[in-house]
């Protein structure tokens, strides 16, 4: 069925401040040289112009940006020079963790101290009841040995870390974790193909990954995107990618379905929904903007709390092509794989969270919603969004590149939704006397916004309804991009959208927002999470 639509637009709020560490503004990144060796190949300090790094039996890693590499005592088994490929920032912020672990059942979490990794932890923790630990792995401590003029975050800092790890693992030195979970993720512009070739940074990461797996059977859980287009390294064949499913259509019956933001080919699935922090609340705890990687955080929760109590051992290999969603069954929510519910992956909190996830139940109290500020109106135009994504801009660049922005929609935070019974048809365009009561028109609560920043221009709001996106009249007003670009919106109101309709259609519903950076348009989706009537997301 058509649902409801809005036009083009995608909106980000920037969230977070700088840290001291890292740059504000973007700088020059240089080419990678690199070469591996063989694990037992030694070669004199080569001097601080050039990063050594151990790998444990993966080999050894020489690293420069400026000069020539140096001479090894036995051959190069692979070498290259590339630009290493970018990852956008992500909510960066200071150093420091809040994470310990007691030396039971533990996740690694790839981390450029942001507030995102952080709270994709603290979802790991409460979804998995407490039976699995996390460490952060800091892409910026890794950063701080690097030679000059390599961009942060890149897939050098992510291959640093990952063979930090396994150094460690394979000299015995701690216990494998049950998972690595990698919450981000890069453009990619071809299929990985790592066969026959080796001499990429991207092949020496899936490298690293299937040694994790086939030697400390640790799975590596990346999330798959939110662009519709498949990220690295979820894209390696050793990792497995996890989206977010359609809620609406979860619950409608139609199964675990990607959502219309997520990879189609994904077959991992959970609902891209966390624990976001929020130090002004009395209870420390919100929801977050759906995505993958509090999908992937979610599912690492499950999946890690279920092999640390031992009910379930996976097959040898992981089963990375398999189906992967929620199960729902009479006690509650377990973890599915090719349709089976797994021994043991049924405990009350990770229940809880999935509830709250597909809308089941209130994510967290709130204050009422903010009184609209302004009244858009849904229309019939359909809008064609922008080719570019931001994953793929930032492939195209050889800079740094800034932090993304986020954005914190409810419909609504808190009490009666100002959506009233009755109304027309979700694919009926709005205009003329709808049958039953006139509906009110759909509050969104942008309260918990930040600011876009510097970097982007916001040029466009729009509304996503299924797989259409529509025009909002009013959606490109100057004085409301500035608004919302300034995060001093605090809600709006989207007049003619049939709320119940679409609900009963199953059909899920997304913020678009259409942005740009230096001219080039890019778009970016926040699914809206909307609860049971009376209810908060």
């Amino acid at each position: 069925m058509k649902a409801i639509s809005v036009r083009r637009a995608l909106f980000f709020w920037l969230f977070s401040t700088l840290g001291s560490l890292l740059l504000a503004t973007p700088a020059p990144a240089a080419q990678v040289h690199w070469l591996r060796t063989g694990a037992e190949c030694a070669a004199p300090d080569p001097g601080g112009a050039v990063l050594v790094q151990a790998c444990g039996a993966v080999g050894r890693y020489y690293l420069a940006t400026t000069g020539e590499l140096p001479a090894v005592e036995c051959a190069a088994e692979v070498s290259g020079t590339e630009m290493a490929a970018f990852y956008a920032r992500s909510n960066i912020g200071a150093p420091g963790t809040c994470f310990a672990r007691d030396g039971g059942p533990w996740v690694a979490v790839a981390d450029v101290r942001g507030r995102r990794s952080k709270e994709v932890g603290f979802t790991i923790l409460q979804s998995s009841g407490g039976l699995v630990d996390v460490e952060l792995l800091d892409l910026v401590a890794a950063h701080d040995r690097m030679p000059d003029r390599i961009g942060l975050p890149s897939d050098v800092h992510l291959l640093a870390v990952l063979c930090d790890l396994t150094e460690s693992l394979d000299a015995g030195l701690d216990e494998p974790p049950v998972a690595v979970v990698v919450p981000f993720g890069r453009h990619l512009e071809a299929p990985l193909e790592c066969s026959n070739d080796e001499a990429g940074l991207a092949c020496q990461i899936e490298r690293v990954l299937a040694h994790l797996a086939t030697a400390h059977g640790t799975v590596t859980l990346a999330a798959a995107g939110d662009h519709r287009a498949l990220t690295f390294p979820a894209a390696a064949p050793s990792a497995l990618a996890v989206a977010s499913l359609d809620p609406g259509r979860y619950l409608g019956g139609w199964g675990a379905l990607p959502s219309w933001e997520s990879p189609q080919a994904t077959t991992a699935l959970m609902p891209g929904i966390g624990v976001l922090l929020d130090l002004e609340r009395a209870d420390g705890l919100r929801p977050t903007p759906a995505g993958s990687p509090m999908a992937t955080a979610l599912f690492a929760g499950v999946l890690g709390g279920t092999l640390a109590r031992g009910d379930w051992q996976p097959p040898v290999p992981f089963p990375l092509a398999a189906a992967w969603a929620p199960w729902p069954g009479i006690e509650g929510f377990s973890l599915a794989l090719d349709g089976a519910p797994l021994p043991g992956s049924h405990f009350s909190d990770a229940d809880l969270m999935i509830r709250r996830a597909l809308g089941l139940v209130p994510a967290a109290p709130s204050e009422p919603p903010p009184t609209p500020e302004t009244v858009l109106v849904l229309t019939a135009d359909e809008l064609v969004l922008p080719q570019q994504t931001l994953p793929g801009i930032i492939a195209s660049l050889v800079d740094e590149w800034p932090p993304l922005p986020d954005v914190f929609p409810c419909v609504p935070c808190a009490g009666v939704r100002s959506q009233g019974p009755g109304g027309g048809r979700p694919d009926e365009p709005p205009g003329g006397d709808p049958p039953g009561d006139d509906p009110g028109p759909l509050v969104i609560d942008l309260s918990g916004s930040g600011s876009i920043g510097t970097y982007y221009d916001l040029e466009e709001l729009a509304l996503r309804v299924g797989d259409t996106v529509y025009h909002l009249e009013g959606g490109d007003d100057a004085a409301l991009l500035a608004a919302l670009g300034a995060g001093a919106q605090g809600a709006i109101a989207i007049d003619g959208v049939d709320l119940e309709a679409i609900e009963a259609s199953g059909e899920s519903m997304a913020m678009l927002f259409v942005l740009s950076y230096d001219g080039v348009p890019f778009w970016h989706s926040t699914p809206l999470q909307i609860g049971p009537p009376g209810t908060g997301p």
